[in-house]
């Protein structure tokens, strides 16, 4: 492979775990790939970033997942005790089967019951098995992170995104 264009040579790649500047990443660009599929990935919506005002029975829960190569959603787990335990959510997404290729979001549904001071997090799952992590792989650029969408209570910044 070789680069003519840095903004295509520094597109979207993965690069080493053990890369962490810049000059070891230079090495690095022009040997690897482009990346051209999403992970699978799902997130809280509303309850706007799973933060929410304490303990219900029913919290209504709303968001959406998708995934990369045509792969639909085939499950999405939503939880209000910071994944201790998991509710499956109502998938709303266009027709999903064997030989069905889907390109677009699945929005999904759930009523669950919250804690107090406990996010509420999703995880989803793709046709292919493919299951959202908990914590996301370290790579020197964070690209493909698909881990739980998850915020500090106390913060308005993003932990892990």
């Amino acid at each position: 492979m070789n680069c003519h264009r840095i903004y295509w040579c520094t597109d979207y790649k993965i690069l080493p775990e053990n890369i962490n500047t810049e000059e070891q990443a230079n090495a690095y660009w022009c040997k690897l790939p482009s990346i051209g599929e999403y992970n699978v990935q799902s997130y809280v919506c509303i309850p706007a970033d799973g933060l929410h005002d304490g303990p219900k029975l029913n919290e209504q829960v709303q968001g959406y997942a998708l995934s990369g190569g045509g792969r639909f959603i085939q499950r999405v787990d939503v939880s209000g005790d910071d994944g201790k335990t998991w509710m499956t959510a109502n998938l709303h997404q266009p027709a999903a089967g064997d030989n069905v290729r889907v390109w677009s979001w699945c929005l999904w549904t759930a009523t669950i019951e919250t804690k107090r001071n406990v996010r509420i997090v999703s995880r989803a799952v793709d046709s292919a098995g493919n299951i959202q992590p908990e914590h996301p792989i370290w790579n020197y650029r964070g690209v493909m992170n698909n881990s739980w969408r998850t915020f500090e209570s106390n913060k308005i910044e993003q932990s892990n995104m």
